[in-house]
């Protein structure tokens, strides 16, 4: 976290900024892929939020200089970075949300494939019975509801492979890199702001 101590009154020492990294997420190459994809979010996740807070110490750093202020080399590429961080991370949250539809997709293909046997077990049961309009209308009902069910059915196969092809997809490609690179770059950025508050410091010290 960065953590801002002092105050930016002319008379007193400037503030000193702090960056305090969280220990990264272990991404195991043994595990699953969801599991490895959630691991490599949190980290994304991690390293954006050094991003926010030291885009936040360099913005209330600027202000207290009005502005006055390069912004270092290394903020820069951080900002770079952070695009990067954010693409990649929306990119494994649309394919986590594809992982997760799989199993209730097949749930449901499973229920249609039941649904279609239990009325193929009426339609094959129907005891012959002598012509008439109720027993048409009530062998018409059942197929009408089979050929629906069917219909279902097979739809719900097609989104069943195109969602386990986009997931093979997935799984045949590297994850993003979930090693923390972005602290490095934020150190940088800290190391600026405090070198150039300890210069104030000393121009505003009484001699």
């Amino acid at each position: 976290m960065l953590a801002i101590a002092g105050t930016a009154m002319l008379n007193q020492p400037p503030p000193v900024v702090t960056l305090t990294a969280a220990p990264a997420p272990v991404v195991d190459d043994n595990s699953d892929w969801p599991a490895r994809a959630q691991a490599t979010i949190a980290s994304l996740s991690r390293q954006l939020e050094i991003v926010a807070q030291t885009e936040q110490a360099w913005g209330a750093f600027a202000a207290r200089r009005d502005g006055d202020t390069p912004r270092p080399a290394a903020l820069e590429l951080l900002l770079g970075r952070k695009t990067l961080l954010m693409q990649q991370r929306t990119v494994l949250e649309s394919e986590m949300v594809t992982w997760g539809a799989i199993a209730p997709a097949a749930a449901d293909l499973a229920d249609y494939d039941q649904q279609l046997a239990d009325l193929d077990q009426q339609l094959t049961g129907v005891v012959p019975q002598p012509p008439s309009a109720a027993h048409e209308a009530s062998l018409r009902s059942l197929r009408e509801q089979r050929d629906a069910v069917a219909t279902r059915r097979d739809a719900k196969y097609e989104e069943l492979v195109l969602l386990q092809s986009a997931a093979q997809d997935t799984r045949d490609r590297p994850l993003p890199d979930a090693r923390d690179l972005t602290l490095p770059l934020a150190t940088e950025v800290i190391k600026a702001i405090n070198d150039a508050a300890q210069q104030d410091r000393a121009w505003r010290l009484p001699w």
